[in-house]
This record gives C-alpha cells, structure tokens and sequence, in this order.
C-alpha cells in the first residue's frame, strides 16, 4: 500500500497486487465522499508490470498518477521505468539504467548492498516539473515538455533532502552537513 494522496476532493490510495506468475498489479482506491465512507476501486488508475512496481513512491501529479518500476534487479541492465497512468491507459515516460545495474556483469548482489537503489521518491517543485530518484543513485528533472528523464544530481547518498527555492533553482542537502548543492533546473 503507498501514501494517502489528495486527488481535488478524494482521498487515494495506491494498492499493489502480485499475481501467482510474479507479475503485479497496480490499483487505485478512493474514498468516497459520502457516508458510509467506503473505499472504492477507481477502474481508470491500473498499470500491470512484469516488474516490480515501487508503490511507496507512486504519486498524483500533473492530472496522472506517476509509478516508477524495476526491471531486472541483479542483471547487468538493472533499471527503472517511470510510468504515466491516467484514466484510459498508461505511458512509459523513460526508462534509465541504476548505477549499479551499469557497474558490471559479474556482481554479486548481496556484496553490494550500499549501492542498491532505495527509497524512491517523486517530489513536486516549481514550473509544473518533479524530481524523482532513489537514494545511492541519481536523482532526476521530470520535465513533460521534454519527454524524458534529466540527470540533476548522481549520485545521490541516504537522507539527502530537496528545497525548492522557486524559479527553477532547487538546493539539495544532508541534515548536519556543511555544504549544499545548489542546481538550476532550467
């Protein structure tokens, strides 16, 4: 289950469902806005993947619903897509490659446990764009005008946080650190 979200009115949730042949399911529930409160299925949010569907980090922005999906975790092509699902169908946005998925071919998984991708995240900022990443690898500009993923930050340690300091200029930082990194999206 992700994060409750504020869709106009609605509360959602995002719900993910595996199937017996290791597929998943994305769905979306609403709560209904009369009494009785009921959860219901919004039938127009679904996207199916062979791979595994990050529902901590799917997020309503932008009139669709944004889900970033691993494909390969311990191949050498290990990657991310992220998806556009909005009522009648979903997109693919882009898909880019995690670090640790480009580093070699002989890996053992296990050994490299820092260099996993976590915590993924899509955060809103200024100019209609996002930024979205997983921590130990890079962080990215969602930009829909430019249909595709930009590099902003890579890579990107735990617990690095983002303040959108408006007009294109975002500052990227660690709690207790001495430095900032300051990045203009434009």
């Amino acid at each position: 289950m992700g994060p409750v979200q504020w869709e106009g009115n609605t509360l959602v949730v995002p719900v993910v469902t595996a199937d017996l042949k290791g597929g998943m399911e994305l769905r979306l529930f609403e709560l209904t806005g009369s009494e009785p409160f009921q959860l219901v299925d919004s039938m127009a949010y679904r996207l199916k993947s062979s791979g595994k569907i990050d529902v901590a980090a799917a997020k309503i922005w932008n009139g669709g619903l944004w889900v970033p999906v691993r494909i390969g975790e311990g191949e050498p092509n290990y990657r991310v897509e992220l998806w556009n699902v909005v009522p009648g169908g979903a997109r693919l946005f882009d898909t880019v490659p995690f670090l640790i998925g480009q580093a070699s071919t002989d890996l053992a998984m296990k050994g490299l446990g820092r260099l996993r991708p976590e915590n993924p995240k899509l955060l809103p900022i200024s100019n209609g764009r996002a930024v979205f990443g997983y921590d130990h690898d890079s962080l990215y500009l969602v930009d829909e005008r430019a249909e595709h993923l930009k590099v902003l930050f890579h890579p990107a340690a735990a617990g690095v946080r983002l303040t959108d300091l408006g007009s294109g200029l975002i500052m990227l930082w660690k709690l207790h650190a001495r430095k900032a990194y300051l990045v203009n999206t434009n």
